[in-house]
């Protein structure tokens, strides 16, 4: 099944998805978790360099670091583009998950929320 996913809930939820992708779970959910995250970790390298090519081209390079601040001009203008960027969908295809398979699993709503563009199903 294809879904759209804004890039924003990837960041909003970024550190919650990492802990359930390393959690233990019954092998056909963590398949499932495991080959979504794959794609959504694609869709996040993409975001990232061109986050980053808009900084370094808007930007100088604080000195002694690797670090980029956007000039103050620049500021407001490139906060609305990256504003944009993460209004953004992407597609992923997924092979859902029964909200039942979580009923016998301990697992906290801010976990289901992230997960939520591949459960499928009512409890």
């Amino acid at each position: 099944m294809s879904v759209k996913v804004k890039i924003k809930h990837v960041f909003d939820h970024q550190t919650t998805l990492v802990k359930v992708s390393m959690r233990s779970f019954p092998a056909v959910i963590a398949f499932r978790i495991s080959k979504a995250m794959r794609a959504v970790n694609d869709e996040v390298a993409a975001f990232e360099k061109i986050r980053t090519d808009l900084i370094k081209a808007n930007g100088v390079r604080t000195e002694g670091t690797d670090d980029w601040i956007v000039k103050p001009d620049k500021q407001n203008e490139i906060g609305k583009q990256i504003e944009d960027l993460l209004e953004e969908e992407f597609v992923i295809d997924v092979t859902p998950i029964d909200i039942k398979l979580f009923e016998k699993i301990e697992i906290s709503a801010a976990e289901i929320t992230a997960l939520e563009f591949m459960i499928d199903g009512e409890l």
